[in-house]
């Protein structure tokens, strides 16, 4: 990297210990993979109305039903070894027409340069799949059984013919289209992972910790129902009634006279006695609950328990990845390469020191709205043009925005390589 443009830390963990370095490996434990895109080398279209007419200067691709068909080819020179596990054909889409139809794609027999196609050239095979393209987006077509089949079959170069379905009117970014950058891509991911090795035994159970504290005493519960009301108690003894006087001698009776006026009410008579208690009444409604009583102060800490029995040993762990090839491995350097801001699909490079050999990577973005584009393997070109070697030296990433048009928010922008050297024993 050129430090002058970019602020760059490097640090370095040395693992010295096989065991350590092991435990590392477990945690870290990931497939080896290499990403790598096939180069692109021709693309066009042909017009059914323009038969004799050739596309293959137009910054675009443009597709319309099935009256204007695309065309696209792509070397398979240089391909890495090991397993394909994935192609995935991807398209940008800068201008559409039309608000119904679906983008198909198919295999193609073709093998014409872009400056001299035309439609009469055009061979159309197998239907590989269809998508739905959405403006300013890429649309993207699984391509791994037919690109496995091709790379089988020995074939250097695999093409593709687009098509559309009813008013679907859209053009495609061509690699001719340099103001955009969105040339077709074919990416390709390997796997290069190696046997799994055996997994170390299981560590012994370590002591049991101290008890905890005491915990705070719980809110008290509920009031009880209220009890029944109790019985009356008894009435006081009623006071002695006063002698009656002694009655006169009656008088002759005279004539009636006329009724008299209504004399003065007499005394109330005295009160008579208390009659027998009445049977007891229903028992009322239970009262509202009363107000919960305050917390009790926290008890004393309890002793610590006796330290339980060791635990079984475990059962064996799953076999392990195998090392690299070549020897025992001397030591394991992670080195990190950080940037602040960095452009859309600019690729951030943490590199490993020779004789060191990469065997894994990645990075981590500054933001959560930042899409990691790229994160592949790095080899020394040098080396690569002197006797052909792929041994990875480094790991890139590159990051893009989430619609994919921008730079990545702003912010700090990390990329790790873990690093393995030869032992020199």
């Amino acid at each position: 990297m050129n430090n002058k443009n970019h602020h760059v830390h490097k640090q370095q963990y040395k693992i010295k210990s096989l065991a350590l370095m092991g435990a590392v490996a477990a945690l870290t434990a990931m497939p080896v993979i290499a990403l790598a895109d096939f180069t692109l080398t021709d693309d066009s279209y042909v017009s059914s109305a323009q038969v004799k007419k050739n596309f293959g200067k137009a910054a675009f691709i443009q597709v319309r039903g099935t009256t204007q068909t695309g065309y696209l080819k792509f070397s398979l020179n240089g391909a890495p070894t090991g397993t394909l596990t994935q192609a995935k054909l991807k398209l940008f889409v800068p201008k559409r027409k039309g608000t119904t139809g679906s983008l198909s794609l198919f295999q193609s027999s073709t093998n014409v340069g872009e400056m001299t196609i035309k439609n009469a050239d055009l061979n159309i095979g197998t239907l590989i799949g269809d998508a739905t393209p959405q403006l300013n987006q890429w649309v993207e077509f699984d391509v791994t059984d037919y690109v496995k089949e091709s790379l089988g079959n020995g074939a250097t170069a695999v093409s593709f013919v687009l098509q559309g379905s009813d008013d679907l009117n859209i053009r495609l970014d061509s690699k001719e289209g340099k103001a955009t950058a969105h040339e077709p891509k074919l990416e390709i991911i390997w796997d290069n992972t190696g046997a799994t090795g055996a997994a170390g035994a299981t560590g012994a159970t370590g002591d049991t910790g101290p008890q905890g504290p005491t915990g705070a005493d719980g809110a008290s519960g509920p009031v009880g129902p209220q009890g029944p009301t109790g019985a009356d108690g008894a009435s006081g003894p009623v006071g002695p009634q006063g002698p009656t006087g002694a009655d006169g001698t009656p008088g002759p009776l005279g004539p009636q006279g006329p009724t008299g006026a209504d004399g003065t009410p007499g005394p109330i008579g005295p009160q008579g006695p208390q009659g027998p208690q009445g049977p007891q009444g229903p028992q009322g409604p239970q009262g509202p609950q009363g107000p919960t009583g305050a917390d009790g102060a926290t008890g004393p800490e309890g002793p610590q328990g006796p330290a339980g029995a060791d635990g079984a040993t475990g059962p064996q762990g799953p076999k392990g990845d195998n090392g690299l090839t070549g020897g025992a491995l001397g030591t394991v350097v992670v080195r990190y390469a950080m940037q602040v801001n960095p452009g859309n699909n600019a690729l951030v490079v943490a590199e490993c020191v020779a004789p060191e050999v990469a065997f894994g990577g990645g990075g981590a973005p500054a933001a959560n709205s930042a899409q990691i584009v790229r994160s592949l393997p790095l080899f020394n070109q040098a080396e690569v043009a002197a006797n052909g070697s792929i041994t990875p030296n480094g790991w890139g990433v590159s990051w893009t925005s989430s619609n994919g048009n921008n730079p990545p928010t702003p912010g700090q922008y990390t990329v790790y390589v873990v690093c393995a050297a030869p032992n020199p024993g």
